[in-house]
């Protein structure tokens, strides 16, 4: 039985239960890795609070993400809940890429920023993303800049608000 489980279940599905109190029990990458293993757990609130612990804990520490990669990159293409897509597109900005990899990450970021039916906090974070692991060429600043502005005109303040934090940071 993983210990942090115990942690991380019941409650309301709008709460973050005990995942800051998790985030403090994890010593090393082997913690880390049994940590992970919830986010393989049936019950949606144990995966959704495993992810916000790991969001926390490698805020400091984003090594630990490295030898799951892959993990994140399959899941982020199959995961529906958008509390799982908010976390994986803050998670990606610190992991590091193949450059085939970045493509297909970069790819998934722009699907889930432009639809307009995805959670507001899952386009927010992953605009945010974007910027920080941007493409290589100046047609894809271009493309991202396109991005934005479409963004922009839905008039939606916070996505406005976090549209003007990166472009202080690009021009």
């Amino acid at each position: 039985m993983n210990k942090f489980r115990e942690f991380l279940k019941g409650g309301d599905l709008r709460s973050i239960g005990k995942a800051n109190e998790v985030s403090t029990m994890i010593e090393d990458q082997q913690d880390f890795d049994r940590l992970m293993e919830c986010l393989k757990d049936s019950d949606r609130k144990i995966r959704m609070r495993a992810a916000d612990a790991i969001e926390k804990i490698t805020l400091k520490k984003p090594e630990y993400l490295q030898p799951h990669k892959k993990f994140f990159i399959h899941l982020a293409k199959t995961v529906s809940e958008k509390e799982m897509k908010w976390h994986l597109a803050q998670l990606f900005a610190r992991l590091e890429f193949s450059p085939s990899e970045k493509s297909a990450i970069r790819k998934l970021l722009y699907q889930w920023a432009a639809d307009e039916n995805e959670s507001r906090i899952v386009r927010v974070f992953s605009i945010q993303t974007l910027s920080e692991i941007p493409g290589n060429s100046a047609a894809d600043r271009k493309r991202f800049m396109e991005l934005l502005d479409k963004i922009e005109q839905e008039n939606i303040p916070s996505l406005k608000a976090r549209i003007k934090k990166i472009r202080l940071i690009y021009n």
